[in-house]
């Protein structure tokens, strides 16, 4: 039996876009919520203040990289740089 998903109600189309499109390939350049942006049709701006409403609702814990410790092997030290 496939599992429910019950999202919020504050969580519109948009919304959605922003927490399931993004899950995996952010975008690793100087302004990536510029880059987000574009593609939902928001400025900058209207992306990152949708983000901290939804990290400010608990619907996201944090946007951020995500790795797979077990494929990094048994430490590691990663890091990221955008111009």
């Amino acid at each position: 039996m496939p599992r429910a998903i019950t999202l919020p109600g504050t969580v519109d189309a948009t919304a959605f876009r922003l927490l399931n499109e993004w899950q995996r390939g952010f975008p690793c350049e100087p302004r990536p919520f510029a880059r987000i942006g574009e593609t939902v049709g928001l400025s900058e701006a209207e992306v990152i203040a949708a983000y901290r409403r939804l990290i400010g609702e608990g619907v996201v814990s944090r946007v951020g990289a995500v790795f797979a410790p077990r494929r990094l092997g048994a430490s590691a030290l990663a890091a990221l740089a955008a111009p």
